[in-house]
């Protein structure tokens, strides 16, 4: 295979497909990527692990638009080279989509680059457009975003019980969101979540642990609990672990503003997923042929046998969230996407995009790869009768979305004074990097829900009270994306 120029890779999407989502790994990406780097294995696509969730369309979100083609934003732009960019969509796909893993040369230059950065932990970078710039510049953001989420080992850690820190703490089990159920049977629970979540043990208030500081809506500092921050600092089964950070309600971005805009749009998607998933909570249909990329999608997939649809499924939080399903005619091989943006319009097309890049991994099932175990359950067991949740209005509307300011400053201000008039506080972490110098930001709100099953919160259920347990796992479909 030739070599191809630093920063953009193509290969055989069934090779890429297969080293990516399943569990081959395709010797021809190894002569290129997977070399050794200072004594240690560097992890490129080759060796990469049955677990990799490098393939979930649902990792991360950025201030840019993935149909938007422009220049790279000035922060991110001197990183280019820094990483490859592997296109794993095959040609006339209608999205392009990539997977962005940390070239040979950025481990040499920064020795301390976090393993769980690495594709070998299960983790890499996805990158989606409609365009190939687009795709890029999504890639190389959410690259960047994900080595500043990770522990480097240099944090400020404050090893403390809560009755020792000065001000506000935000409790473990209140960030986890999990119900007291959830923690009575976490080994029942550990068993069905394997590969999507994990329950740690619950943790009681006079136990010592690390914490880091972050901040309110108004600047005054909180502490988080480390474990949920910090991606790596822990592990599914550690014993001493009281959460496993991941990278819901994180953003990358050019800006201190524009990005915790989009960690906490990102917030308010997973609020609505969880809500119409697992709570019940109604979603309307959206007409697929009115968004030019919808026409593009719907096509695509009716040529596969198999249908497009648009679900509105925004909440109370009044910014415009958009369902995209996809699956064959009988129901079955569900794809989905999501997006939660300022204007429906944009909603719409990210979260068709987003459908295309989980598209991919059932259409490498539908060819009979052997995929990984999570999706293999997702596939198992979603069919006909399960494949959605109920609640949802095949004849109706837009819901209630606001008129939403154009400059992210006003839209995050507004944004947090409504969450806090429904009582749903968000607490800020910055995670930016000397690195890289790019502004990355997390977003933690505590009262509103996440896409995993965690049944504690008290939105889940109708109305925003108590869940109702019927709609709960096991006896609804875990989403596995």
């Amino acid at each position: 295979m030739p070599a191809d120029p630093p920063g953009h890779l193509e290969y055989p999407v069934h090779e890429i497909q297969r080293a990516l989502f399943v569990q081959i790994d395709p010797a021809g990406i190894a002569g290129h990527i997977g070399k050794q780097d200072a004594g240690r294995e560097r992890a490129g696509t080759a060796g990469i692990p049955p677990g990799l969730v490098a393939s979930s369309p649902h990792s991360g979100r950025h201030p840019w638009t993935p149909h938007e083609d422009h220049e790279l934003n000035t922060g991110i732009e001197a990183f280019v080279d820094c990483f490859d960019d592997v296109t794993i969509s095959p040609p006339g796909w209608p999205a392009i989509c990539s997977v962005v893993l940390p070239a040979q040369d950025t481990l040499q230059r920064w020795p301390g680059y976090p393993d769980a950065a690495l594709p070998e932990s299960g983790r890499a970078a996805n990158g989606r457009g409609w365009t190939a710039e687009a795709c890029r510049q999504s890639g190389v953001g959410e690259a960047i975003e994900l080595a500043s989420l990770c522990a480097w080992g240099d944090e400020k850690i404050v090893d403390a019980t809560v009755a020792d820190l000065p001000g506000r703490v935000l409790l473990p089990d209140a960030v986890n969101g999990f119900s007291a159920e959830q923690y009575r049977d976490r080994e029942d629970w550990n068993d069905m979540l394997q590969g999507t979540d994990w329950i740690p043990p619950a943790c009681e208030a006079e136990r010592r642990i690390g914490w880091v500081e972050g901040a309110d809506a108004g600047g005054d500092p909180v502490f988080l609990p480390a474990d949920a921050v910090l991606i790596g600092r822990r592990e599914a089964g550690d014993a001493d672990a009281v959460a496993i950070a991941d990278s819901n309600g994180c953003a990358a971005g050019s800006t201190a503003s524009s990005t915790r805009l989009a960690a906490l749009l990102e917030l308010i998607e997973r609020d609505a997923t969880g809500r119409w998933w697992y709570g019940g909570h109604g979603a309307r249909s959206l007409p697929v042929e009115a968004s030019e990329f919808g026409e593009r999608v719907s096509r695509h997939c009716a040529r596969r046998g198999r249908r497009c649809r648009l679900f509105d499924i925004t909440s109370d939080l009044v910014v415009p969230v958009v369902a995209a399903l996809s699956q064959d005619e009988d129901g079955r091989n569900l794809a989905l996407g999501f997006a939660c943006r300022p204007d429906a319009e944009t909603a719409v097309g990210d979260a068709l995009c987003e459908l295309m890049q989980m598209e991919l991994l059932i259409e490498a099932a539908r060819a009979g790869a052997p995929v990984r175990p999570g999706l293999a359950s997702w596939l198992r067991e979603v069919g006909a009768e399960t494949g959605l949740p109920a609640g949802h209005d095949p004849a109706g509307g837009r819901t209630g979305a606001a008129a939403i300011p154009d400059d992210p400053e006003d839209a995050l201000d507004f944004l947090l004074s409504h969450c806090l008039s429904l009582g749903c506080d968000v607490v800020f972490f910055d995670h930016t990097r000397p690195e890289f110098a790019v502004p990355v930001w997390r977003a933690v709100a505590p009262g509103l829900c996440h896409w995993k099953p965690r049944l504690g919160r008290s939105r889940l259920g109708p109305g925003g009270g108590g869940g109702d347990a019927r709609r709960a796992p096991p006896w609804s479909t875990i989403l596995r994306i």
